[in-house]
């Protein structure tokens, strides 16, 4: 049976997190959510991109549904249908409410008008995808899913029932045809007896005022809820002069007032994520940058290629893209040590990794040509914040306080992002406790990224990996935001500050000779 286009069963959904989690400011996912939430916010979709997939079978499932989506005539067609369920679920409950008797238009021809309205569009949304998803290309369960769930659906005899009854109603309406007629103020009906269509004169008498192309006028329009006294009255005139099709919509509103299936909505309203999501990373994707599915694998070598801070990229759009970068881990490396030059994008490239972590977790593409990680439960920052003024604790204190509860939740499952930790202490302090806290990480068997100033952290062992960022070569001090695998010497950084006060053995010697 199916049961949901973001879980292949109701056995793998999870309790969703309703809370924003704490990592998400700082790995500038906040962002990253709001943005794609932009144009979505009647639908709750929060908390689908707060919660981590624990599901190795679920983060496939929307993988394969996300591959699907990213075909140009899948997504036309799920994104109508499932526009056209949405706009019925929207305005279903109000109709019910009036045919219950409730407001000013209880119960009234134009309520039942557009009771059927909605029926029959219901009706042919349904049609369309079951018979067109799979022919578009759609493979995937979650949405190849639905169109075998529709099929079995319109066995039943409740469809059955509910889909004749309605197309007798619309047929029935479809055969009347009436007259209109109206002279100064008054207006009255009367059926169609076979009189002469005028419009063919009108017509014909204005064509010999046409000179070339002309401008096309016609527009849709926008159907209110709302029978105005003049429509009200003509709709009167109406029932009374098509009494059994008046009265059979009655009985079909009466019959089949809560027709939208659960599960279909349920649909339509999920899949909302995916198009969120897609709506955001379209620009970045326009702009040149590569997203990439996630593989997955407990064991053996982690790494990526080509990843980038998508909160980022999104915020440089129209100007130049942010520099990719990627890593590799080879057993037993599981930690990331990046030191180097301020403002060279070593705390970029923990966000980046800190997002594809994280988004590859809810089954998404993530920032990237390619990634190959280990599945995580819980995702862990410490990044450097404002001292506390009002608990006189002082920042080094902040900062024990902080990391402490997570070391202590923290399984062999989590990961991560440490952002220059115990800056506020002397050189030694901050060494001695930053060996603690990475005796710690690797004691539980934790992957991370951690970005420091103190150089002898990145060859703490044989589970550390150092990468520094970079500056250009040829003696100037630009940063090239590379982040590349390297021991750390410090030089980058020394050599920089050197350059700045034209202290290098060059500009020395330079003024030696002048």
């Amino acid at each position: 049976m199916y049961y949901s286009c973001l879980f292949p069963a109701k056995a793998d959904e999870p309790a969703l997190t309703r809370a924003m989690p704490e990592y998400f400011k700082d790995l500038n996912l906040d962002q990253i959510t709001e943005g794609a939430m932009s144009g979505f916010e009647k639908f709750d979709l929060a908390p689908h991109y707060y919660t981590l997939l624990r599901d190795e079978n679920t983060v496939r499932y929307r993988q394969d549904a996300m591959r699907d989506l990213e075909k140009e005539e899948v997504f036309a067609r799920a994104k109508s249908f499932c526009d056209t369920v949405v706009a019925v679920s929207r305005l279903l409950p109000k109709l019910q409410s009036s045919l219950k008797g409730e407001g000013p238009l209880a119960n009234n021809a134009m309520t039942k008008g557009q009771f059927l309205n909605a029926a029959v569009k219901y009706c042919v949304a349904l049609q369309e995808y079951a018979e067109t998803i799979g022919p578009a290309g759609a493979a995937s369960r979650a949405l190849g899913g639905m169109a075998e769930y529709l099929k079995e659906l319109f066995e039943t005899s409740a469809w059955k029932e509910f889909l004749g009854h309605t197309v007798r109603v619309r047929e029935a309406f479809d055969r009347q045809n009436y007259c209109l007629l109206i002279k100064n103020s008054t207006i009255r009906l009367r059926k169609y007896e076979g009189q002469e269509d005028e419009s063919a004169y009108v017509h014909q008498l204005f064509d010999k005022f046409a000179q070339g192309e002309t401008q096309e006028y016609k527009h849709t329009v926008n159907e209110a809820n709302i029978a105005y006294h003049v429509e009200s009255a003509l709709l009167d005139q109406l029932v009374r002069m098509y009494p059994e099709e008046f009265a059979d919509l009655g009985k079909l509103c009466e019959a089949h007032a809560a027709f939208l299936d659960p599960t279909v909505e349920r649909f339509a309203l999920e899949m909302q994520f995916y198009f969120s999501y897609l709506n955001y990373i379209a620009p970045v994707k326009k702009a040149g940058r590569l997203f990439c599915y996630p593989e997955y694998a407990r064991e053996g070598r982690t790494e990526a290629a080509e990843a980038y801070d998508l909160a980022l990229a999104h915020s440089r759009l129209g100007r130049e893209m942010p520099v990719t970068n990627g890593f590799f881990l080879e057993p037993p490396e599981r930690v990331i040590v990046v030191t180097g030059p301020n403002q060279g994008g070593k705390t970029t490239f923990a966000r980046s990794i800190g997002q594809m972590t994280h988004l590859g977790r809810l089954g998404l593409p993530v920032p990237g040509s390619m990634a190959r990680l280990r599945p995580v439960t819980a995702i862990f920052t410490h990044f450097e914040k404002e001292e506390n003024v009002e608990n006189g604790a002082g920042k080094l204190m902040d900062d024990l306080v902080r990391i402490k509860p997570m070391l202590e939740g923290a399984d062999r499952d989590s990961f991560f992002v440490i952002n220059e930790i115990f800056a506020s202490t002397t050189l030694d302090d901050a060494t001695r406790i930053s060996r603690r806290v990475m005796e710690k990480l690797l004691a539980i068997g934790a992957q991370a990224v951690w970005v420091t100033f103190i150089d002898g952290m990145a060859s703490f062992g044989p589970e550390t990996v150092s990468m520094m960022s970079t500056v250009e070569e040829g003696g100037g001090d630009e940063r090239t935001f590379r982040i590349v695998r390297r021991a750390a010497d410090g030089l980058a950084h020394a050599m920089t500050i050197a350059r700045r006060h034209a202290l290098t053995y060059e500009q020395l010697m330079g003024r030696l000779k002048a």
